[in-house]
């Protein structure tokens, strides 16, 4: 009889179709990944599986679980332990007889044995970064401060001029602006705002957008992520009851008035806060990592870099 070896490469085990995934935003708290209550009473040491003459401890078997995601160890410790214990003795079944024939020994295998060594060393390094960290209030509380958009809805409306190259249509009787021209009639339109215009009655007079004009430039109430980045980007800098300075837009130029600002509270966010913080800490490090690293990929195969795309001329308050 043997022991299972603790490092299970390439491992057939299927979670993904045997589950419910965990609802989007649940957040799982690092002690939900430890093994189950009853997984707890049993010595580490212990032999919990033999299938054939191969034996697995407590140990070893809660080690393969953590290979997967959160979500999939929660169920391989719970209510799935009995269905991931079946699909790993097949698995074991037919590693066996790939043995037996010999299939161990092809190149073929051991070149992916090496790639899933690798990948399942980088994993765990991966996974364990995060769990490493130290990060207190105060970071949490930077983050979230320069993050604070993210969280926050407005209420907004604006007034649109329009320029050459705009996909808004020329309204009748109006001229095809040059950028220089619409801008000009932006900023003589802000400064009549300030003055004390009517900012719904000049929308209704003045603004290209047909969407908006007729309800005196209302764009509703806009979240992070719902319009294109230049305008959030001058929502962000505003306050209620102020008016922006002209927002060059693939429309044109926006004259945005700010009605109210909603922020979330930084204590529910909590959660959340601290797991992007993790995330977006690893990124960085593994980015730096690479960076540092030279690479090289040889054009032959891959073929000449792909430059980004232009950005798409869209309408100014909607993302495409």
């Amino acid at each position: 009889m043997r022991i299972f070896p603790i490092l299970l490469l390439g491992c057939g085990v299927c979670l993904c179709a045997q589950q419910k995934p965990l609802e989007e935003g649940v957040t799982v708290p690092l002690k939900a990944l430890s093994p189950s209550a009853a997984a707890e009473t049993v010595p580490p040491d212990t032999v919990v599986l033999q299938v054939g003459e191969t034996k697995i401890t407590a140990k070893q078997l809660d080690a393969l679980i953590d290979v997967y995601p959160v979500n999939q160890q929660l169920y391989a410790r719970g209510p799935g332990k009995q269905q991931f214990t079946d699909a790993l003795v097949r698995m074991l079944v037919l590693a066996e007889e790939a043995r037996k024939r010999k299939l161990d020994q092809t190149e073929k295998y051991r070149e992916q044995l090496r790639f899933s060594e690798t990948n399942l060393l980088a994993q765990t390094l991966a996974t364990a970064l995060p769990i490493e960290m130290t990060v207190d209030d105060a970071a949490l509380h930077k983050y979230f401060d320069e993050h604070r958009c993210e969280f926050s809805t407005w209420k907004a409306r604006h007034i649109v001029v329009r320029f050459k190259g705009s996909p808004l249509a020329i309204r009748p009787g109006e001229g095809d602006l040059s950028e220089e021209e619409a801008l000009a009639k932006a900023r003589e339109i802000r400064s009549k705002l300030e003055k004390g215009a009517d900012f719904a009655m000049l929308a209704r007079e003045e603004s290209d957008d047909p969407s908006t004009a007729a309800s005196g430039g209302d764009i509703g109430q806009v979240a992070h992520g719902q319009i294109m980045p230049s305008f959030e980007d001058a929502l962000c800098k505003m306050n209620a009851g102020e008016i922006s300075e002209p927002v060059k837009m693939p429309t044109g130029y926006d004259v945005i008035q700010m009605l109210s600002v909603q922020t979330k509270d930084f204590a529910p966010l909590k959660a959340q806060l601290d797991l992007r913080y993790r995330n977006e800490a690893v990124k960085k490090f593994v980015d730096d990592l690479v960076a540092k690293t030279t690479v090289v990929k040889n054009p032959a195969y891959y073929g000449a870099p792909v430059l980004p795309a232009a950005d798409a001329k869209t309408p100014a308050t909607q993302k495409p």
